[in-house]
Protein backbone atom coordinates (compact mmCIF):
# COMPACT_ATOMS: atom_id res chain seq x y z
CA UNK A 1 0.00 0.00 0.00
CA UNK A 2 1.32 3.20 -1.10
CA UNK A 3 2.27 6.05 1.80
CA UNK A 4 0.80 9.83 1.30
CA UNK A 5 4.35 10.52 0.60
CA UNK A 6 4.55 8.54 -2.49
CA UNK A 7 1.30 10.17 -3.74
CA UNK A 8 2.80 13.73 -3.17
CA UNK A 9 5.74 12.44 -5.37
CA UNK A 10 3.05 11.61 -8.12
CA UNK A 11 1.28 14.70 -8.19
CA UNK A 12 2.03 18.27 -8.99
CA UNK A 13 5.73 19.67 -8.05
CA UNK A 14 6.27 22.09 -5.64
CA UNK A 15 2.79 21.97 -4.69
CA UNK A 16 3.60 22.23 -1.22
CA UNK A 17 5.53 25.21 -1.79
CA UNK A 18 2.58 26.94 -4.13
CA UNK A 19 0.46 26.29 -0.83
CA UNK A 20 2.81 28.06 1.30
CA UNK A 21 2.81 31.30 -1.12
CA UNK A 22 -0.83 31.26 -1.23
CA UNK A 23 -1.69 30.48 2.44
CA UNK A 24 0.75 33.71 2.82
CA UNK A 25 0.01 36.09 0.08
CA UNK A 26 -3.53 35.23 1.84
CA UNK A 27 -2.25 36.34 5.23
CA UNK A 28 -0.62 39.20 4.13
CA UNK A 29 -3.92 40.41 1.82
CA UNK A 30 -5.71 40.10 5.14
CA UNK A 31 -3.49 41.93 7.79
CA UNK A 32 -3.41 44.61 4.80
CA UNK A 33 -6.77 44.67 4.97
CA UNK A 34 -6.80 44.61 8.47
CA UNK A 35 -4.21 46.98 9.02
CA UNK A 36 -5.91 49.63 6.54
CA UNK A 37 -9.75 49.47 7.27
CA UNK A 38 -9.49 48.88 11.38
CA UNK A 39 -6.35 50.51 12.19
CA UNK A 40 -5.10 52.57 9.68
CA UNK A 41 -8.25 54.33 8.54
CA UNK A 42 -9.73 55.76 11.19
CA UNK A 43 -6.77 57.69 12.60
CA UNK A 44 -5.77 59.11 9.04
CA UNK A 45 -9.22 60.07 8.82
CA UNK A 46 -9.41 62.08 11.51
CA UNK A 47 -5.96 63.47 10.85
CA UNK A 48 -7.25 64.62 7.92
CA UNK A 49 -10.29 65.89 9.36
CA UNK A 50 -7.85 67.82 11.93
CA UNK A 51 -5.23 68.82 9.22
CA UNK A 52 -8.40 70.77 7.50
CA UNK A 53 -10.17 71.88 10.54
CA UNK A 54 -6.16 73.57 11.79
CA UNK A 55 -5.66 75.09 8.56
CA UNK A 56 -9.29 76.82 8.61
CA UNK A 57 -8.32 77.82 12.32
CA UNK A 58 -5.07 79.10 11.00
CA UNK A 59 -6.63 80.93 8.15
CA UNK A 60 -9.40 82.31 10.87
CA UNK A 61 -6.73 83.20 13.31
CA UNK A 62 -4.10 84.89 10.51
CA UNK A 63 -7.55 86.96 9.60
CA UNK A 64 -8.30 88.24 12.74
CA UNK A 65 -4.56 89.27 13.04
CA UNK A 66 -4.68 91.35 10.03
CA UNK A 67 -8.03 93.16 11.12
CA UNK A 68 -6.43 94.08 14.05
CA UNK A 69 -3.74 95.42 12.37
CA UNK A 70 -5.30 97.19 9.77
CA UNK A 71 -7.56 98.64 12.92
CA UNK A 72 -4.81 99.20 14.99
CA UNK A 73 -3.21 101.01 12.58
CA UNK A 74 -6.10 103.33 11.66
CA UNK A 75 -6.48 104.06 15.53
CA UNK A 76 -2.74 104.89 15.45
CA UNK A 77 -3.02 106.94 12.45
CA UNK A 78 -6.27 108.72 14.10
CA UNK A 79 -4.35 109.32 17.49
CA UNK A 80 -1.49 111.18 15.78
CA UNK A 81 -4.04 113.23 13.68
CA UNK A 82 -5.24 114.55 17.12
CA UNK A 83 -2.02 115.29 18.13
CA UNK A 84 -1.45 117.02 15.21
CA UNK A 85 -4.38 119.26 16.46
CA UNK A 86 -3.09 119.39 19.44
CA UNK A 87 0.31 121.01 18.45
CA UNK A 88 -0.89 122.84 15.68
CA UNK A 89 -4.31 124.35 17.08
CA UNK A 90 -3.44 127.75 16.87
CA UNK A 91 -3.24 127.27 12.77
CA UNK A 92 -6.77 126.63 11.86
CA UNK A 93 -5.23 126.25 8.31
CA UNK A 94 -2.93 123.61 8.73
CA UNK A 95 -5.69 121.73 10.41
CA UNK A 96 -8.13 121.95 7.78
CA UNK A 97 -5.58 120.84 5.64
CA UNK A 98 -4.60 117.80 7.65
CA UNK A 99 -8.24 116.88 7.81
CA UNK A 100 -9.32 117.25 4.51
CA UNK A 101 -5.93 115.04 3.30
CA UNK A 102 -6.76 112.33 5.99
CA UNK A 103 -10.60 112.08 4.03
CA UNK A 104 -10.67 108.57 1.63
CA UNK A 105 -13.35 105.90 0.99
CA UNK A 106 -12.57 104.52 4.33
CA UNK A 107 -12.74 108.03 6.80
CA UNK A 108 -15.35 109.66 5.28
CA UNK A 109 -16.23 111.71 8.22
CA UNK A 110 -14.09 113.57 10.53
CA UNK A 111 -15.34 115.93 13.22
CA UNK A 112 -13.81 118.02 16.26
CA UNK A 113 -15.97 118.33 19.31
CA UNK A 114 -15.34 120.79 21.66
CA UNK A 115 -15.76 119.55 25.40
CA UNK A 116 -18.85 120.11 25.32
CA UNK A 117 -19.85 118.06 22.78
CA UNK A 118 -20.61 119.84 20.19
CA UNK A 119 -19.08 119.84 16.73
CA UNK A 120 -17.30 122.57 15.66
CA UNK A 121 -16.19 121.35 12.20
CA UNK A 122 -17.05 118.43 10.00
CA UNK A 123 -15.20 117.24 7.37
CA UNK A 124 -16.64 114.90 4.58
CA UNK A 125 -15.67 112.80 1.48
CA UNK A 126 -19.12 112.75 0.25
CA UNK A 127 -21.16 115.89 1.01
CA UNK A 128 -21.15 119.62 2.22
CA UNK A 129 -21.51 120.48 5.70
CA UNK A 130 -22.85 123.98 6.82
CA UNK A 131 -22.80 125.29 10.06
CA UNK A 132 -26.39 124.36 10.28
CA UNK A 133 -25.68 120.49 9.75
CA UNK A 134 -23.35 120.50 13.41
CA UNK A 135 -24.30 118.33 15.85
CA UNK A 136 -24.14 117.50 19.93
CA UNK A 137 -22.84 114.60 20.73
CA UNK A 138 -22.75 115.50 24.14
CA UNK A 139 -24.80 112.39 24.93
CA UNK A 140 -22.73 109.56 23.28
CA UNK A 141 -20.57 107.31 25.52
CA UNK A 142 -18.33 107.54 22.85
CA UNK A 143 -17.68 111.34 23.57
CA UNK A 144 -17.46 110.92 27.57
CA UNK A 145 -15.34 108.26 27.12
CA UNK A 146 -12.90 110.71 25.33
CA UNK A 147 -13.46 112.90 27.34
CA UNK A 148 -11.43 111.33 29.90
CA UNK A 149 -8.68 110.87 27.98
CA UNK A 150 -9.06 107.48 26.26
CA UNK A 151 -9.84 105.81 22.81
CA UNK A 152 -13.55 104.80 22.24
CA UNK A 153 -14.32 102.50 19.80
CA UNK A 154 -18.19 102.29 18.76
CA UNK A 155 -20.53 99.29 17.94
CA UNK A 156 -20.44 98.96 14.51
CA UNK A 157 -23.41 100.81 12.65
CA UNK A 158 -24.88 100.23 9.31
CA UNK A 159 -25.16 103.44 6.77
CA UNK A 160 -28.53 103.80 4.85
CA UNK A 161 -26.30 101.74 2.17
CA UNK A 162 -26.29 98.99 4.21
CA UNK A 163 -22.20 99.64 4.79
CA UNK A 164 -20.80 98.74 8.07
CA UNK A 165 -18.82 101.74 9.95
CA UNK A 166 -17.39 102.48 12.96
CA UNK A 167 -17.33 105.57 14.94
CA UNK A 168 -13.70 106.85 17.28
CA UNK A 169 -13.80 109.07 19.72
CA UNK A 170 -10.32 110.11 20.63
CA UNK A 171 -9.18 112.53 22.84
CA UNK A 172 -7.07 115.70 21.33
CA UNK A 173 -3.81 116.55 23.03
CA UNK A 174 -0.37 116.49 22.54
CA UNK A 175 0.85 114.28 25.30
CA UNK A 176 -0.91 111.56 27.15
CA UNK A 177 -0.55 113.39 30.51
CA UNK A 178 -2.14 116.77 29.52
CA UNK A 179 -5.83 116.89 29.36
CA UNK A 180 -7.94 116.55 26.23
CA UNK A 181 -8.47 120.19 24.30
CA UNK A 182 -11.21 118.68 22.26
CA UNK A 183 -12.23 115.59 20.79
CA UNK A 184 -12.05 113.90 17.28
CA UNK A 185 -14.57 111.84 16.14
CA UNK A 186 -14.11 109.76 13.26
CA UNK A 187 -16.08 107.50 11.29
CA UNK A 188 -14.33 104.70 9.53
CA UNK A 189 -15.99 102.39 6.96
CA UNK A 190 -15.26 98.70 7.00
CA UNK A 191 -15.39 97.58 3.74
CA UNK A 192 -12.70 98.93 2.55
CA UNK A 193 -10.69 98.86 5.29
CA UNK A 194 -10.39 94.59 5.47
CA UNK A 195 -12.01 94.12 1.76
CA UNK A 196 -8.47 93.09 0.69
CA UNK A 197 -7.64 90.96 2.99
CA UNK A 198 -10.62 89.41 3.07
CA UNK A 199 -10.09 88.70 -0.86
CA UNK A 200 -7.04 87.06 -0.48
CA UNK A 201 -8.33 84.23 1.58
CA UNK A 202 -9.25 81.63 -0.33
CA UNK A 203 -11.18 78.77 1.44
CA UNK A 204 -11.79 75.73 -0.88
CA UNK A 205 -13.82 76.33 -4.00
CA UNK A 206 -16.95 77.28 -2.00
CA UNK A 207 -15.86 78.57 1.26
CA UNK A 208 -16.31 81.77 2.75
CA UNK A 209 -15.01 84.21 5.46
CA UNK A 210 -17.35 85.93 8.04
CA UNK A 211 -16.20 88.81 10.17
CA UNK A 212 -19.40 89.05 12.96
CA UNK A 213 -19.16 92.18 15.37
CA UNK A 214 -19.85 91.54 19.18
CA UNK A 215 -23.77 91.02 18.52
CA UNK A 216 -23.61 88.31 15.75
CA UNK A 217 -24.32 90.92 12.79
CA UNK A 218 -22.36 89.85 9.62
CA UNK A 219 -20.19 92.94 9.42
CA UNK A 220 -17.21 91.70 6.67
CA UNK A 221 -17.52 88.24 4.33
CA UNK A 222 -15.74 87.43 1.07
CA UNK A 223 -19.10 88.04 -0.42
CA UNK A 224 -19.91 91.41 0.48
CA UNK A 225 -23.43 91.07 -0.82
CA UNK A 226 -23.67 89.33 2.14
CA UNK A 227 -22.77 91.90 4.09
CA UNK A 228 -25.99 94.49 2.82
CA UNK A 229 -28.61 91.45 3.62
CA UNK A 230 -27.53 92.44 7.42
CA UNK A 231 -27.11 89.22 8.66
CA UNK A 232 -27.13 87.79 12.36
CA UNK A 233 -25.05 84.77 12.61
CA UNK A 234 -25.49 84.21 16.56
CA UNK A 235 -27.07 80.82 15.59
CA UNK A 236 -24.41 79.28 13.80
CA UNK A 237 -22.34 77.05 16.08
CA UNK A 238 -19.14 78.87 16.12
CA UNK A 239 -20.52 82.24 16.79
CA UNK A 240 -20.79 82.28 20.41
CA UNK A 241 -17.86 80.88 22.00
CA UNK A 242 -15.84 83.50 19.86
CA UNK A 243 -17.71 86.11 20.88
CA UNK A 244 -16.99 85.27 24.31
CA UNK A 245 -13.33 85.20 23.52
CA UNK A 246 -12.67 81.28 23.01
CA UNK A 247 -11.97 79.56 19.50
CA UNK A 248 -13.90 77.34 18.10
CA UNK A 249 -12.48 74.15 16.23
CA UNK A 250 -14.62 71.22 16.98
CA UNK A 251 -15.34 69.36 13.86
CA UNK A 252 -18.28 67.38 14.91
CA UNK A 253 -20.30 69.84 16.30
CA UNK A 254 -18.70 72.76 13.57
CA UNK A 255 -20.64 70.73 10.67
CA UNK A 256 -24.42 72.88 10.98
CA UNK A 257 -26.67 74.18 8.49
CA UNK A 258 -25.79 77.61 7.31
CA UNK A 259 -28.57 80.27 7.45
CA UNK A 260 -28.37 79.28 3.42
CA UNK A 261 -29.56 76.19 4.22
CA UNK A 262 -25.73 74.20 3.15
CA UNK A 263 -24.14 71.93 5.32
CA UNK A 264 -20.88 73.56 6.04
CA UNK A 265 -18.03 72.54 8.37
CA UNK A 266 -17.18 76.37 10.08
CA UNK A 267 -14.34 77.01 13.04
CA UNK A 268 -13.66 80.54 14.57
CA UNK A 269 -11.38 82.87 15.86
CA UNK A 270 -11.89 85.82 18.38
CA UNK A 271 -10.69 89.36 17.52
CA UNK A 272 -10.49 89.93 21.31
CA UNK A 273 -9.50 93.77 21.42
CA UNK A 274 -12.92 94.40 19.60
CA UNK A 275 -15.30 92.18 20.27
CA UNK A 276 -15.57 90.61 16.81
CA UNK A 277 -15.06 87.27 15.94
CA UNK A 278 -13.80 85.60 12.33
CA UNK A 279 -15.93 82.45 11.30
CA UNK A 280 -14.49 80.33 7.76
CA UNK A 281 -16.67 78.34 6.71
CA UNK A 282 -16.57 75.57 3.75
CA UNK A 283 -19.02 72.82 2.31
CA UNK A 284 -19.41 69.68 4.38
CA UNK A 285 -19.29 67.75 0.77
CA UNK A 286 -15.78 69.59 -0.37
CA UNK A 287 -14.55 68.63 2.80
CA UNK A 288 -15.52 65.35 3.16
CA UNK A 289 -14.09 65.09 -0.42
CA UNK A 290 -10.32 63.76 0.50
CA UNK A 291 -11.83 61.71 2.95
CA UNK A 292 -14.63 59.96 0.56
CA UNK A 293 -11.22 59.43 -1.57
CA UNK A 294 -9.22 57.70 1.24
CA UNK A 295 -12.52 55.71 2.19
CA UNK A 296 -13.10 54.58 -1.32
CA UNK A 297 -9.56 53.63 -1.65
CA UNK A 298 -9.72 51.64 1.33
CA UNK A 299 -13.08 49.64 0.24
CA UNK A 300 -11.59 49.08 -3.65
CA UNK A 301 -8.39 47.88 -1.62
CA UNK A 302 -10.55 45.73 0.73
CA UNK A 303 -12.83 44.44 -2.24
CA UNK A 304 -9.71 43.87 -4.52
CA UNK A 305 -8.02 41.68 -1.38
CA UNK A 306 -11.22 39.93 -1.55
CA UNK A 307 -11.10 39.08 -5.09
CA UNK A 308 -7.19 38.03 -4.84
CA UNK A 309 -8.46 36.14 -1.95
CA UNK A 310 -10.76 34.36 -4.14
CA UNK A 311 -8.55 34.18 -6.79
CA UNK A 312 -5.74 32.62 -5.05
CA UNK A 313 -8.25 30.10 -2.81
CA UNK A 314 -10.01 29.26 -6.18
CA UNK A 315 -6.28 28.38 -7.82
CA UNK A 316 -5.24 26.23 -4.66
CA UNK A 317 -8.97 24.38 -5.13
CA UNK A 318 -8.10 24.02 -8.75
CA UNK A 319 -4.32 23.10 -8.44
CA UNK A 320 -5.42 20.59 -5.27
CA UNK A 321 -8.20 19.43 -7.53
CA UNK A 322 -5.65 18.57 -10.64
CA UNK A 323 -3.10 17.14 -8.17
CA UNK A 324 -5.69 14.74 -7.01
CA UNK A 325 -6.37 14.24 -10.61
CA UNK A 326 -2.90 14.01 -11.17
CA UNK A 327 -2.50 11.70 -8.36
CA UNK A 328 -5.03 9.22 -9.62
CA UNK A 329 -4.22 9.07 -13.08
CA UNK A 330 -0.33 8.23 -11.50
CA UNK A 331 -2.57 5.55 -9.47
CA UNK A 332 -4.20 3.81 -12.62
CA UNK A 333 -1.04 3.95 -14.52
CA UNK A 334 1.02 2.52 -11.90
CA UNK A 335 -1.57 0.12 -11.66
CA UNK A 336 -2.00 -0.41 -15.18
CA UNK A 337 1.45 -1.21 -15.10
CA UNK A 338 1.75 -3.57 -12.53
CA UNK A 339 -1.23 -5.61 -14.18
CA UNK A 340 0.76 -5.50 -17.35
CA UNK A 341 3.98 -6.94 -15.59
CA UNK A 342 1.45 -9.80 -14.09
CA UNK A 343 0.42 -10.33 -17.41
CA UNK A 344 3.64 -10.65 -18.61
CA UNK A 345 5.21 -12.74 -15.67
CA UNK A 346 1.84 -15.08 -16.58
CA UNK A 347 2.52 -15.04 -20.40
CA UNK A 348 6.48 -15.77 -19.56
CA UNK A 349 5.39 -18.47 -17.54
CA UNK A 350 2.42 -19.95 -19.98
CA UNK A 351 5.61 -19.06 -23.33
CA UNK A 352 7.94 -21.34 -20.45
CA UNK A 353 5.63 -24.01 -20.30
CA UNK A 354 4.88 -23.97 -23.73
CA UNK A 355 7.89 -24.15 -24.69
CA UNK A 356 9.01 -26.69 -22.65
CA UNK A 357 6.03 -28.70 -23.96
CA UNK A 358 7.23 -27.94 -27.51
CA UNK A 359 10.44 -28.91 -26.31
CA UNK A 360 9.38 -32.20 -25.33
CA UNK A 361 7.27 -32.60 -28.63
CA UNK A 362 10.63 -32.14 -30.50
CA UNK A 363 11.97 -34.54 -28.65
CA UNK A 364 8.93 -36.84 -28.77
CA UNK A 365 9.10 -36.05 -33.16
CA UNK A 366 12.78 -36.48 -33.06
CA UNK A 367 12.34 -39.45 -31.32
CA UNK A 368 10.03 -40.34 -33.83
CA UNK A 369 11.60 -39.09 -36.77
CA UNK A 370 14.95 -40.74 -35.77
CA UNK A 371 12.14 -44.17 -35.10
CA UNK A 372 10.93 -43.88 -38.60
CA UNK A 373 13.69 -43.14 -40.52
CA UNK A 374 15.26 -46.32 -38.45
CA UNK A 375 12.08 -48.07 -40.12
CA UNK A 376 12.39 -46.54 -43.58
CA UNK A 377 16.32 -47.34 -43.76
CA UNK A 378 15.75 -50.88 -43.14
CA UNK A 379 12.59 -50.80 -45.68
CA UNK A 380 15.11 -49.33 -47.90
CA UNK A 381 17.69 -51.42 -47.26
CA UNK A 382 15.39 -54.23 -47.50
CA UNK A 383 14.54 -52.89 -50.98
CA UNK A 384 17.47 -52.38 -52.01
CA UNK A 385 18.68 -56.11 -51.20
CA UNK A 386 15.13 -56.84 -52.94
CA UNK A 387 16.12 -54.41 -55.60
CA UNK A 388 18.99 -55.88 -56.05
CA UNK A 389 17.18 -59.82 -56.09
CA UNK A 390 14.79 -58.38 -58.57
CA UNK A 391 17.63 -56.86 -61.03
CA UNK A 392 19.80 -59.84 -61.20
CA UNK A 393 16.49 -61.98 -61.69
CA UNK A 394 15.98 -59.68 -64.68
CA UNK A 395 19.30 -59.59 -65.69
CA UNK A 396 19.47 -63.36 -65.69
CA UNK A 397 15.90 -63.43 -67.34
CA UNK A 398 17.53 -61.33 -70.11
CA UNK A 399 20.46 -63.54 -70.11
CA UNK A 400 18.36 -66.64 -70.84
CA UNK A 401 15.96 -64.94 -73.25
CA UNK A 402 19.03 -63.89 -75.20
CA UNK A 403 20.27 -67.30 -75.26
CA UNK A 404 16.79 -68.72 -76.08
CA UNK A 405 16.74 -66.21 -79.16
CA UNK A 406 20.13 -67.37 -79.47
CA UNK A 407 18.87 -70.70 -79.85
CA UNK A 408 15.86 -70.20 -81.86
CA UNK A 409 18.42 -68.58 -84.27
CA UNK A 410 20.07 -71.50 -84.72
CA UNK A 411 17.11 -73.72 -84.86
CA UNK A 412 15.67 -71.14 -87.26
CA UNK A 413 12.47 -70.74 -85.42
CA UNK A 414 10.59 -67.33 -84.78
CA UNK A 415 11.52 -65.24 -82.11
CA UNK A 416 9.02 -66.15 -79.07
CA UNK A 417 7.46 -62.61 -77.54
Amino acid sequence: METDNSKEKKGLPGLRLLYLFVSLAILGLLLTNIQINLIWLDPLIKGLKDKFVNFELIQAQRTTESIERIINQEIVDIVGLSQDIALFKNNQDLIDTFLSRSLNENLRKISVLNLRGKEEKRYSKREYVSSKDLKDFSSREGFETARSGQIFISPVYFSPYTEPYIVIYSPVRATENEKPSSVLRVVLYLRGVWGPVLEKIKIGEKGRVLVVDEKGMLIASSNPSLVLEKINLSSLPPVKPILSGRIFRDYKRGVYLNEEGKEVVGVGAPIKSLDWGVVIEEEAKEVEGPVKRVKEFALLFLFGGIIIIGILIWLALTLRWADKKLVQKSIDLENRRRQLEEGKSVLEIKIRARTRQLEEMNKKLDKQVRDRTKDLQAKVEELERFQKLTIGRELKMIELKEEVEKLRKKIGRQPIH
